[in-house]
């Protein structure tokens, strides 16, 4: 058969098969499908829970043939990230598999590494969903499955979906394992993700880009989107496919159990706008003055929460705090883990491989869990929202400020002889800073120099790194490939990093940065 000029109806029944009609696969199909429009939410975990099952190897095969389903063309065996480092995060987007992670539980012989691979999979599965690290949504994973032989650890419910397959009542014959099958399928997934991108702009696909969708959500937008699919191709199946609201889903469609014993209670709703509630709270919080960072002092500050800690590029959030802003709003509610998550649905928080949302870091002098949040979070906020006395100089400011201080300052220096940009004579009376070097249109401003002058006029405490990044982000110099913001040059024989910066950096304050040096 020709698939690309067979119906979809021959298609649909060589790709699936009897396995179409099994219904605990079910939510496999409709998270393949969901995952041609948007990325599923989370990792699947497929397993089989049987001291003797009849069929082990149902659920590598059906993982295999979901992914297939979602586009994935790679090794028959599976995928593979490496598990020796810390988790980092994988560009899609096509769908990974991940079988046999657990094993089962009576296996004496079966390898103990899993305790240490599950956890890592799945914070590297995480982190290659935030916008921090994949910003382009088409660039991340469509689908990742991971498939095992006993129940997922209850520590890890809240971060994989898990769907178990009743081993005792499968059909024998499973034509899904077949090359032409895989074809199929592959084909399948290409005509369902054509047809998407074509009715993207229609009322169905817009009114759906309004919801938040948890993942058993995501189960019953991908059974609806295939429904519709089938349908507008004339595809008559065995298979109920009801068009339901996202709201309709029931939890046990998400999941199959075979006992009330070993029910599994599904991922609780997350709610991304509950994180950005949190977000809009902190920032109002400390510019009315109603909480401080652990960088505030003064006696008018010291009955105040302490919120956090600003750090380089990190916020560290103190979540007791921040759930008491919530709380005390009277508009929203949630626990600090509740809260947490929605954080990590708006791409601002992720969880460590602990398990836990939160790190040890010192905040006013005492070891705290907290937040590690992007300093991004905390948006443009201007140093006049604050009284002085409320922020000593800290990071916490915008960059246009950062540069304005210290234009002003190395222009003063200069013009009063407190610094130079030439070297000085061994037997000078009264040494100057040394401030760099003036070479053709470039001046090279050695980062220590700058910091020397900035706390002799106590502008502020910031370091070389802060001021870099903000001569970076302002346009006045370019970001080498190596990631850092400083150039090596020689200065009168010695190697030493340097800002690589424009001659007009020196003129009065306003003018803007000029083309940079190749």
């Amino acid at each position: 058969m020709d698939l690309v000029t067979a119906s979809t109806a021959e298609l649909y029944d060589r790709a699936l098969g009897v396995a179409g009609r099994i219904a605990e696969w079910r939510p496999m199909l409709d998270a393949a499908v969901f995952s041609w429009w948007r990325p599923f939410p989370m990792p699947v975990y497929l397993f089989h829970d049987a001291i003797d099952p009849t069929l082990p190897s149902a659920p590598g095969t059906l993982a295999r043939a979901a992914t297939e389903l979602a586009g994935r063309n790679g090794d028959f065996y599976g995928d593979w990230i490496d598990v020796e480092g810390r988790p980092a995060a994988y560009e899609g987007p096509d769908p990974l598999l991940f079988p046999y992670i657990v094993p089962p539980y009576l296996d004496r012989n079966a390898h103990v590494e899993w305790r240490r691979w599950l956890p890592h999979i799945l914070t590297a599965m995480e982190l290659s969903q935030l916008p921090r690290h994949v910003p382009n949504p088409d660039q991340r994973i469509r689908l990742s499955v991971i498939t095992g032989a006993q129940p997922l650890p209850q520590k890890y419910l809240e971060r994989a979906l898990p769907i178990e397959l009743k081993t005792n009542e499968w059909p024998r014959e499973l034509r899904v394992a077949t090359p032409s099958a895989a074809a199929a399928r592959r084909e399948l997934g290409r005509r369902i993700g054509r047809w998407i991108w074509v009715e993207r702009e229609s009322v169905y696909f817009q009114s759906l880009d309004a919801l938040t969708l948890t993942p058993v959500d995501a189960l019953s937008v991908g059974r609806e989107i295939l429904a519709r699919f089938l349908s507008v191709e004339g595809v008559q199946t065995e298979i109920p496919w009801p068009a339901r609201s996202v709201h309709m889903v029931p939890a046990s469609e998400a999941t199959s159990t075979k006992s009330t014993k070993s029910r599994r209670r599904p991922p609780a709703a997350v709610d991304a706008s509950l994180g950005t509630f949190t977000r809009d709270l902190m920032i109002d919080a400390i510019a009315t003055g109603r909480v401080r960072l652990s960088h505030q002092s003064g006696p008018e500050l010291a009955h105040l929460p302490v919120l956090g800690r600003v750090h380089d590029d990190a916020f560290y959030v103190v979540p007791k705090v921040a759930h008491g802003l919530v709380e005390s709003s009277g508009l929203m509610s949630g626990s600090t883990l509740q809260i947490a998550r929605s954080l990590n649905a708006a791409g601002w928080l992720h969880q460590p491989a602990d398990g836990t949302w939160t790190i040890p870091r010192r905040v006013d002098d005492q070891l705290t869990r907290v937040w590690s949040l992007p300093i991004e979070i905390l948006g443009s906020v201007h140093e006049n929202e604050f009284a002085p006395t409320h922020y000593p100089a800290r990071e916490y400011r915008t960059n246009v400020q950062v540069i304005s201080d210290i234009r002003s300052v190395i222009r003063a220096a200069l013009i009063s002889g407190e610094a130079v940009l030439e070297a000085q004579p061994d037997e000078a009376e009264h040494h100057a800073v040394e401030l760099g070097r003036v070479k053709g249109d470039r001046v090279f401003i050695i980062p220590s120099a700058a910091r020397e002058l900035l706390q002799r006029h106590q502008v502020r405490n910031v370091g070389p790194k802060t001021i870099g990044r903000a001569l970076g982000q302002s346009g006045w110099i370019e970001r080498p490939t190596g990631g850092a913001w400083t150039v090596f040059r020689r200065l009168d024989g010695k190697g030493m990093r340097v800002w690589n910066l424009p001659l007009s950096f020196l003129e009065a304050a306003g003018a803007e940065p000029s083309p940079q040096a190749v």
